[in-house]
């Protein structure tokens, strides 16, 4: 699996199934339970995962592929405060990876979403 995706991505999300479709590859992705930075898991509570965000990222045998990530929500027990980790995955303006948005700029094909 780490050919397959940007190495940032595998760090924080792990993949938890994939499907094959007649136009190409799903593969579905969770945060990590690991707390954000600051916290600790005694400090938190867990409220679910949040809905997922499709993102483009290179073909695999010549076949689409789609990321659908997940985040987790989390709640500050003693605040009641709710808080999650933001990432940037994607290029500004699109919803590809940063790195096949690059790649497509490289190539003069670039566009947004």
């Amino acid at each position: 699996m780490e050919l397959m995706f940007p190495d940032k991505l595998l760090e924080i999300f792990e993949v938890v199934n994939y499907e094959r479709t007649a136009t190409g590859y799903i593969f579905n992705l969770d945060e990590k339970l690991s707390p954000p930075q600051g916290y600790s898991f005694s400090e938190l509570e867990s409220k679910g995962i949040y809905d997922a965000v499709s993102v483009t990222d290179f073909s695999l045998r010549r076949k689409a592929t789609t990321c659908r990530i997940r985040r987790r929500k989390r709640l500050i027990k003693n605040e009641e405060k709710a808080i999650s980790k933001k990432y940037k995955l994607v290029a500004t303006g699109t919803r590809k990876t940063e790195e096949f948005a690059a790649l497509l700029k490289g190539l003069n094909i670039y566009y947004s979403d």
